[in-house]
């Protein structure tokens, strides 16, 4: 039986003997009961406890065949959910090199904390090996994870997989109880989906868990469970200086939003489309047998989600296709390719817009307006403070005359000052950068990000150390209420121009001896981890973070352009 469990497991014959030396406390975790022939985790005779599976199991009836119809866009395009999801930030949360590093930072500053550290970390990067240690009263920490043939390493390495989503249930989902991982699996071995009327005896057969119409699986309030992160500030020696800042709030800023409207839109709306990469609604059988061919008694289904959970996050996919073997991924890298073309196509279409306003002259300079607008369902940019907008902007003459440039940076990032060289705020201990109203220089750039305060109100990189916020300009969905306070901007001063879904900044150049007409060139640009919290991280040694640090050198800081517009501009009165 425990060969079965490991052949299970994809654990192959050269490592089995590594395998059984865990035997005792693998046996522990992963008591299997077998239904057909797929593995379920958890213990027969505790029916109370949540059954986990590996998405694996899934793909039997849930990944493209050649000889199937199924799960194929009008196209023919295959759109599977495990092939799919397999190169998703989903699947890949628990290999993120970058996550790691940042974990190892916050156990290395406050030691006495590593347990509750890991714990709460693991519980959204890595549910089912949380999940099933909870349930069994084990430990589960960053060790698991990290070496490679433990007993737990298989489950640890899911991420954010089928049977942990698809069988939470829609008690307390919303509250601020379910916030921080606080999700609850149904033990009643259901599988939830969108659709009603199922056929439901290939699934029972072959899995043991029953497909169940359940509404919630297409709310907003799923995934709050785990994107709504709060943390409390903590001291070195592991004690509450009695603050606390919401690290992540993509649900509390769409609650606040025009999105959240019946009208509006859910998460799973923009991050798993029911549209097809032209924009067709997606009209497909669900799932094809075992064998490879469609099910007769199935008939095509609508909605149907692309599991691709497209983001903000390109940097991800580049590190696992270079370092796949390293950090054991399952994903092809023409799959990891195509995830990150997506989320490319994502930023630019879906994400931000670029405006030049009316420009206008007063005492020989020339102001330009530039405008950027939100169109997203929650700030911009949102969820983790490493990540950060700016604006290029750059006006030359007709003799090809830079007459202001700002926001330029460099081959690794940073960005520039008239020098060219890197802006002292790039480098670990220089000043943040200040919510501009108003730029006439190349050190003045307009930079939208959340940047943490400690309990003296000092700039900090460290989530443990986050009392408050020194600064959060980031952009403002559309119809923004503001009703949460937690989520409110700091350091905007007076900007009356800072508002829902949009903001204005203000460009000024002198209009003496210059050729006209002028060319203005403005972008809005982005990087899922900043130069500077990079910059950061990289002050602290650990084994993470020198492996993180090496990875990420070597596939660069790759900067996005989300939105670009460029304008001729005439003399005045010509």
């Amino acid at each position: 039986m425990i060969f079965n469990i490991l052949n299970t497991l994809g654990i192959k014959q050269q490592a089995r003997e590594r395998a059984m030396m865990g035997l005792k406390s693998l046996t522990r975790i992963l008591l299997c009961l077998f239904i057909g022939s797929q593995s379920i985790f958890g213990f027969e005779e505790e029916k109370a406890k949540p059954r986990l599976m590996l998405a694996k199991d899934c793909s039997l009836c849930h990944s493209n065949s050649s000889r199937a119809t199924a799960m194929r866009d009008s196209k023919n395009r295959p759109i599977a959910p495990y092939d799919l999801w397999q190169a998703s930030a989903m699947a890949n949360s628990a290999r993120d090199p970058f996550w790691r590093a940042q974990v190892s930072i916050e156990v290395l500053n406050t030691p006495s904390k590593k347990r509750d550290i890991e714990s709460k970390c693991l519980r959204c990067h890595s549910p089912l090996a949380s999940v099933a240690a909870k349930a069994h009263g084990l430990n589960f920490g960053m060790k698991d994870l990290l070496t490679k043939g433990t007993e737990l390493n298989a489950l640890a390495l899911e991420g954010v997989s089928c049977t942990v989503c698809h069988q939470i249930s829609e008690d307390n989902l919303g509250d601020e109880e379910s916030y921080n991982g606080n999700f609850k699996l149904n033990t009643e071995a259901k599988i939830f989906g969108p659709h009603r009327d199922l056929f439901s005896h290939p699934m029972e057969n072959h899995t043991g868990f029953t497909p169940t119409y359940g509404s919630h699986i297409q709310k907003s309030e799923l995934c709050a469970t785990c994107h709504t992160l709060t943390t409390q500030a903590l001291r070195p020696d592991g004690t509450s200086t009695g603050h606390g800042i919401v690290e992540q709030g993509p649900y509390l800023e769409w609650k606040n939003s025009l999105f959240s409207n019946k009208s509006g839109k859910s998460c799973q709306d923009c991050h798993v489309p029911t549209k097809d990469e032209d924009g067709n609604l997606i009209k497909t059988r669900i799932v094809r047998n075992p064998g490879g061919r469609n099910f007769p008694p199935t008939s095509n289904r609508s909605p149907y989600g692309r599991h691709i959970f497209v983001g903000g996050n390109t940097l991800l996919p580049r590190l696992l296709s270079r370092f796949s073997e390293e950090l054991q991924v399952t994903a092809t890298s023409q799959q990891l390719k195509k995830i990150e073309n997506e989320t490319r196509k994502f930023l630019s279409s879906q994400s931000a817009r670029v405006e030049l306003g009316i420009s206008s002259v007063s005492e020989g300079r020339l102001y330009i307006p530039v405008k950027v607008v939100n169109l997203s369902g929650h700030k911009l940019p949102t969820a983790y403070p490493s990540r950060r907008l700016w604006l290029k902007v750059t006006v030359t003459d007709s003799k090809s005359k830079v007459l202001l440039s700002s926001g330029d940076y460099d081959g690794e990032g940073r960005l520039l000052g008239h020098d060219q060289k890197p802006l002292p705020n790039e480098i670990s201990g220089g000043a943040v950068y200040p919510h501009q109203l108003r730029i006439s220089s190349s050190e003045q750039v307009q930079v939208y990000e959340a940047v943490m305060a400690d309990v003296e109100g000092k700039p900090t990189y460290q989530l443990l150390r986050g009392a408050s916020y020194k600064k959060d300009n980031r952009l403002l969905p559309q119809g923004w209420k503001g009703e949460d306070r937690r989520l409110r901007p700091i350091g905007i001063g007076k900007d009356s121009n800072f508002k829902a879904g949009e903001d204005f900044t203000e460009y000024a150049i002198s209009i003496d001896q210059i050729s006209w007409p002028l060319t203005i060139e403005a972008s809005l640009h982005f990087q899922t981890l900043g130069v500077r919290y990079a910059d950061e991280m990289f002050k602290f040694e650990t084994k993470e973070v020198r492996t993180f640090r090496r990875m990420f050198q070597a596939v660069g800081s790759r900067t996005e352009v989300l939105s670009q517009v460029k304008k001729t501009l005439n003399k005045p009165g010509d």
